[in-house]
């Protein structure tokens, strides 16, 4: 059975864990080619090698000009999210994934929540839920989430990130004896003292 592990140097966003997974080797187009059925407008994403304190990484930016302002902060109802995905060409299983994601943001189904409504936070929920789905990963495992004291005021997992793995890992914390055979690392937006990377681990448990 395939896993995955997160190993959560820097912490973790969607879209650390987003790069992660291209940086494994999953196909960065196609994925964006799916992600481009997903019935939201409005945006574009960036790729790049980066570097965080000397570990190579792929970086991944997923830009909305109407919400990066703030001034939209794009708020949606949980029913809206769900008809997003249904809408696309994500295929069944990916939209339950995406769809339960969601729901551990959302604080009730009919209650806006700021971080879900934003374009990013959906393309980055689809984006691993594709990308798991590719690698045909099927079970979750991470370290134990950092808690941020070596960097005072600095979120060092997301709204987005905390939903994405605690909806998936399963034991947070254990690191399963695994045969690795694809790894990649994710890198965020901000240079810490430590690299702010995120590592996957992809393989076979043993």
């Amino acid at each position: 059975m395939r896993a995955a592990f997160f190993d959560l140097i820097g912490g973790a966003s969607g879209n650390m864990l987003f790069g992660a997974f291209v940086d494994a080797g999953v196909d960065f187009d196609q994925i964006v080619k799916i992600l481009r059925t997903i019935p939201v407008d409005g945006w574009s994403i960036v790729r790049e090698r980066t570097q965080r304190r000397g570990v190579e990484a792929t970086y991944i930016d997923v830009i909305v000009p109407s919400e990066d302002d703030h001034k939209n902060p794009g708020c949606r109802t949980f029913p809206e999210i769900i008809a997003i995905f249904e809408r696309s060409q994500l295929s069944s299983a990916q939209v339950a994934r995406a769809t339960t994601i969601a729901q551990r943001m959302a604080r009730g189904p009919e209650m806006s929540f700021h971080p879900i409504g934003q374009i990013d936070a959906i393309i980055d929920i689809a984006a691993t839920c594709i990308a798991a789905e590719i690698l045909d990963v099927q079970r979750f495992f991470c370290s134990a989430f950092p808690t941020g004291h070596a960097l005072p005021g600095m979120d060092m997992v997301t709204a987005t990130g905390a939903a994405i793995l605690s909806t998936l890992v399963e034991r947070p914390g254990f690191r399963p004896d695994l045969r690795v055979e694809l790894s990649g690392y994710g890198a965020g937006r901000s240079d810490f003292p430590i690299p702010n990377v995120t590592r996957v681990e992809i393989g076979q448990l043993v």
